[in-house]
């Protein structure tokens, strides 16, 4: 990820930047009626796989983690939102 994301620390203004970056902050779109969250289709293709590898690794090796997912999926989440 270090590679993705480069080594100079002053690259990205704050951690919302380097979400964007990454592609994995949603896109929220309002009007007078309704609200839509939408997910980010520009982004570090590399990037996002290796997080999202990351966070599935996470689910099968960490019980806290896995009590997480369950517990969201049970409030009727998805798997990968939209």
């Amino acid at each position: 990820m270090l590679g993705e994301f480069g080594d100079e620390p002053n690259r990205y203004a704050d951690a919302k930047s380097r979400k964007n970056y990454a592609g994995t902050s949603p896109i929220t779109r309002a009007s007078g009626t309704k609200c839509v969250v939408l997910a980010r289709h520009v982004r570090n293709r590399r990037l996002a796989d290796a997080i999202y590898l990351w966070a599935f690794a996470s689910l099968t090796a960490s019980p806290g983690a896995r009590l997480y997912y369950d517990t969201r999926r049970a409030a009727g989440d998805t798997h990968t939102p939209p």
